[in-house]
């Protein structure tokens, strides 16, 4: 529901190197989600702590969290939640935000997407309902004080009170605008003035908090010339975070993997492949699958165990791997194709992995473990562009968010012998 988090490791690895006292004021820059918030009030009951934010979401949980209530108002499309989340109580205008949020990313132009915007209608008193008591979650947090808007003008208000900034900057530029952009257009409130950030500016933005001899703790994605790191975080096969601040005299490393196991295959020769080629897919444990997304996944790209795995054989070939898990939204239940990789980019083996994992064939043996029929298969490619050419015509597009974009297909009926004839046809038959 927020663009990007801090992993919770990070937030252990801050509070070892900080030494952060309670008699010292903290202002968050940032702070979507309210980790840091949350960690602190933790280890810190008593000290005080100032949150800030400029979306819609993280603003009426801010002011919800500081005792007080943004005033909103759902409009077009979503008018209606006016009188599903009537009131002023401010935890269940949040829930209903949560919901219209949800609601504002589907696309409508498909069966799917319609059919999941008339269940989320039906039951929406249910689901905010449902959404109000997760919440609860959050109510021990508790800050002393939400400033809506920009985090440089958040960083200056802690300059002046002698107070310590933590931040974990927008790690796209225009990334809040993108991804909100369906919600504002339902909404109306009064947004706060800020600057568009752009990541670039980060060193800049620390250069200027040394000048003025401020107490800092900043995180970002990437590594940064002329700074000393404090503290670095890699998750498995994903990317970096990195901590930097005023002080080096403390510093951290620490790195999370996931366990796997080699094993012997005969990996793809794609001259060898015809019309007539076998196609089979094997059920395998996590640790050999996760051996291999090791070897052909993509430096940066963060993955996690998942259910069922399996692999792809062409002619007894190891041509890829395929990885799905259940995933529930509100009645329905869908599956979530977590890896589609192929171990070769020759004659867009990739879209042959991506077009096998729709059909009928390979999705009935998830739906015998969980004893439950799947009709829709979703998957998300990690993007800046508009579409990724590996799911374009295999998937639809569902909706886009900064660095990403999400896809839905219904699963097909077609057998795996059907589809690789199809790919055959439309691909590999004719190699350019």
């Amino acid at each position: 529901m927020f663009i990007g988090s801090v992993p919770r490791q990070s937030i252990q690895q801050l509070l070892a190197v900080a030494g952060l006292s309670e008699q010292r004021r903290i202002y968050v820059c940032c702070s979507g989600q309210f980790r840091l918030e949350s960690a602190l009030r933790e280890q810190m009951p008593k000290a005080w702590i100032s949150g800030n934010d400029v979306s819609l979401l993280s603003c009426a949980l801010g002011y919800w969290l500081s005792g007080q209530s943004l005033p909103f108002r759902f409009t077009g499309d979503l008018a209606d939640l006016e009188d599903v989340a009537p009131g002023d109580d401010p935890r269940r205008r949040l829930a209903a935000l949560l919901l219209a949020l949800e609601m504002s990313g589907i696309k409508r132009t498909h069966e799917y997407g319609l059919r999941q915007w008339s269940m989320l209608w039906s039951q929406a008193g249910d689901l905010i309902h449902g959404i109000y008591n997760r919440l609860e979650k959050y109510a021990d947090i508790r800050i002393d004080d939400f400033y809506a808007g920009d985090l440089r003008d958040q960083a200056h208000r802690a300059l002046a009170a002698d107070g310590v900034i933590l931040a974990f900057t927008p790690t796209y530029k225009g990334g809040y605008e993108r991804a909100y952009k369906s919600l504002m257009a339902n909404v109306a409130w009064t947004a706060p003035d800020y600057r568009l950030w752009d990541n670039k500016s980060l060193p800049e933005f620390l250069h200027g908090l040394e000048r003025e001899r401020g107490q800092y703790f900043v995180y970002c994605d990437y590594p940064m010339e002329g700074f000393q790191p404090l503290a670095k975080f890699q998750r498995g096969h994903g990317k970096t975070v990195w901590l930097y601040g005023h002080q080096g005299q403390r510093s951290s490393l620490r790195a999370e993997s996931l366990k796997s196991k080699p094993f012997v295959y005969e990996p793809i020769d794609v001259s060898r492949l015809s019309a007539a080629t076998t196609v089979n897919v094997v059920k395998i444990d996590t640790q050999r699958f996760n051996f291999l997304r090791e070897r052909y996944l993509s430096r940066g790209i963060e993955f996690s165990n998942g259910n069922c795995h399996f692999l792809v054989l062409l002619d007894g070939m190891l041509a890829g791997g395929i990885a799905y898990e259940p995933v529930a939204h509100g009645q329905l239940t869908d599956l979530y194709l977590l890896s589609d990789f192929s171990i070769s980019q020759e004659r867009k083996l990739s879209k042959l992995i991506a077009l096998l994992a729709t059909s009928r064939d390979l999705t009935r043996q998830v739906e015998q473990c969980y004893g439950q029929r799947f009709t829709h298969l979703y998957t998300t490619a990690f993007t800046d562009k508009p579409v990724s050419m590996k799911y374009r015509g295999v998937f639809e597009v569902s909706n886009r968010k900064p660095g990403m974009v999400n896809y839905v297909s219904v699963i097909r009926p077609q057998t795996l012998a059907e589809l690789y004839a199809q790919w055959w046809s439309r691909h590999a038959k004719n190699p350019r």
